[in-house]
């Protein structure tokens, strides 16, 4: 039976009074962060966590050591501890996108897409949501559009759109948006080695791997930084190294 949030963070609090994780008015964090109605069991542990660090921004420590109170409980007994710290990253990661970016609700992306009221260009729009050509994520239970997806002209990515369906295949929503301000780096092509070089010598056989490497064409950027740069088929090879590393052939240089 699904529990309301309510009942699951007042729980929470009363396993962690009843082991002196709190005094006096500490708990107040988790109900400024409780809202009436009934969420998934995942967003209430979410609002546990998210309360958690903010009663404890100062002291990470002690906020760490309450996350492994969580897994010890019964309501959570199936959260391991290393879970929960990936949970806490991604609340952190999308806080802090939330901060940075611009997030809009559907009436003011239609807007900004240069997109009317009149039923046409509604149905236009919902057709583009279904058809995954546009990004969106969900937060606090409504559906938000990022506006970082939009060009200089207020349309999606060229590439970005083609791409979507691909992505959102394996990820979602907020994966995507993370992916594409993350900076990474990625083999683009690799240096050929001499096949004439043979070798049993472990220095150096690792010799050559160092000098392959150095040899070898990378590239570091943001998914969103080759977007607004017009690199598509960089952003391509950024994708199908995200989604297929193992098995992606790289070209010789």
């Amino acid at each position: 039976m699904k529990k309301s949030v309510n009942e699951i963070c007042n729980y929470f609090i009363e396993q962690l009074q009843s082991n002196g994780y709190f005094k006096d008015s500490s708990p107040q964090y988790f109900t400024l962060c409780v809202p009436d109605n009934e969420i998934m069991y995942e967003d209430a542990l979410e609002i546990c966590i998210r309360s958690i660090f903010n009663a404890n921004k100062k002291h990470e420590k002690i906020a760490f050591s309450l996350m492994k109170e969580i897994s010890n409980m019964d309501m959570f007994s199936a959260i391991t501890e290393d879970q929960l710290v990936n949970l806490h990253r991604f609340i952190r990661r999308r806080d802090r996108m939330m901060f940075e970016q611009d997030f809009v609700a559907i009436g003011e992306f239609r807007e900004k897409i240069g997109l009317t009221n009149e039923d046409n260009d509604i149905i236009k729009l919902e057709k583009m949501i279904t058809d995954q050509q546009i990004l969106f994520v969900d937060f606090d239970e409504k559906r938000l559009y990022p506006l970082f997806q939009l060009d200089k002209d207020s349309n999606v990515f060229n590439v970005l759109k083609r791409n979507l369906p691909i992505l959102f295949q394996s990820l979602s929503g907020w994966d995507i948006a993370l992916w594409l301000d993350e900076k990474r780096t990625v083999l683009i092509r690799r240096a050929e080695i001499d096949n004439d070089l043979q070798t049993t010598n472990i220095d150096d056989v690792i010799e050559i791997g160092k000098q392959a490497a150095k040899q070898s064409l990378y590239r570091t950027a943001t998914p969103l930084q080759l977007l607004k740069e017009d690199d598509a088929m960089t952003f391509e090879i950024f994708i199908e190294d995200t989604l297929n590393s193992d098995s992606r052939n790289i070209p010789f240089k």
